[in-house]
């Protein structure tokens, strides 16, 4: 399949800022405006992002208005998600091919994460190959607040002009070789997905894109452990008799917000108590975990006993885990729809060579 790749942004070019889920905080956004206009950029803000129904900024046809609208406008040259929150999934009906499709959406970069991988899905089905960028967002504190690296992260996807230049590779921890073993440690393939939960919600709809020889990408936040069981469950049971998990050529995993942490369970239990039988109820009781966790389990340790023994994940499936990317402050950008390597040996996710798409020299369509 061959990638669409947006022309890079240059200094001076306007950046439109929409909210196609929850209602923007005017401080936050106000912060993040003055980030991209240090890079030279000239945010412009749709007058949708200051709508607010409820728990949504703005009614449907706002949001999804607002959004075809600046993919039209030609003196826009990239679109950039405020924040997240709820309300992408209400949008795929709203959004059909003849609205955001091959005719406008190769125009421009598209930016954001978490319930905006709604969209990037959307995106990908509407025109196979478009490659979109699961990004820091500007209306978001942990942009603000967050890494150096982090916010750079965002610049590079905006102004690199090839992918190799814009997503730098980022480092995990190896969790499970699989058949990358085979393969010198390094399988290839489309990197789809982003928020376990999102994604959850578009399994086996029209929205869903094609999951086969990819490589799956999931973060969530503030979800219990038996949340997580539950949403990867779902993942087998829509999917046939070939469940999803068993098509991928590899899972990779980035932040779950203190799901899986082990960090604090000393803070939780102070030494004078610190038994076996305090340990055991803390894991059941306050993390609904399994009473036979190591006392001192670690992190890697937490996270092969969940994505490995209690998830059952085929033995064959690389998987990396520990990416910085999700709800963090250093939370990266990478690109979705686009080739990928996963090389379990250095433990890294890496835009893969001989695919990337030099466009800084294609017209605005």
């Amino acid at each position: 399949m061959e990638l669409i790749v947006a022309p890079a942004v240059k200094a001076g070019d306007r950046v439109a800022i929409v909210a196609p889920a929850s209602p923007v905080s005017a401080p936050l956004l106000e912060a993040g405006i003055a980030v991209l206009k240090s890079w030279g950029l000239v945010p412009v803000v749709h007058w949708q992002v200051w709508s607010q129904q409820g728990y949504l900024a703005g009614s449907d046809e706002e949001r999804a208005n607002a959004l075809v609208e600046v993919f039209d406008d030609p003196g826009i040259a990239a679109v950039v998600c405020a924040n997240g929150g709820y309300g992408c999934t209400r949008l795929l009906e709203l959004l059909q091919p003849c609205r955001l499709g091959a005719h406008n959406l190769p125009r421009k970069r598209f930016f954001g994460f978490s319930d905006i991988t709604a969209l990037h899905s959307l995106m990908r089905v509407a025109v196979p190959g478009y490659v979109s960028f699961h990004a820091p967002m500007p209306a978001v504190s942990l942009f603000v607040e967050g890494t150096e690296l982090s916010r750079e992260s965002l610049r590079l996807a905006l102004f690199a002009p090839t992918l190799q230049s814009a997503c730098p590779p980022i480092k995990g921890r190896c969790l499970q070789m699989g058949r990358a073993k085979n393969t010198n440690g390094v399988v290839s393939g489309r990197l789809i997905g982003g928020n376990l939960t999102v994604y959850t919600s578009i399994l086996g709809t029209q929205w869903q894109d094609d999951a086969e020889r990819c490589i799956l990408l999931l973060e969530d936040v503030n979800e219990a452990a038996y949340r997580l069981d539950r949403m990867c469950i779902h993942f087998e049971s829509v999917s046939g008799n070939v469940g999803i998990l068993h098509r991928l050529e590899a899972l990779v995993l980035g932040d779950f917000g203190g799901a899986l942490q082990t960090s604090h369970l000393k803070e939780a239990i102070p030494d004078v108590t610190y038994t076996r039988e305090a340990v055991d109820k803390f894991w059941l009781e306050q993390k609904h975990m399994p009473p036979n966790l190591p006392a001192t389990c670690t992190q890697e340790e937490m996270e092969k006993w969940f994505w490995l023994d209690q998830m059952r994940l085929p033995p064959d499936l690389p998987v990396l885990s520990g990416l910085p990317i999700g709800h963090i402050d250093d939370n990266r950008t990478v690109p979705m729809g686009a080739y990928v390597n996963v090389d379990m040996k250095t433990c890294t996710l890496s835009v893969a060579s001989g695919v990337s798409q030099d466009t800084s020299q294609r017209s605005r369509l």
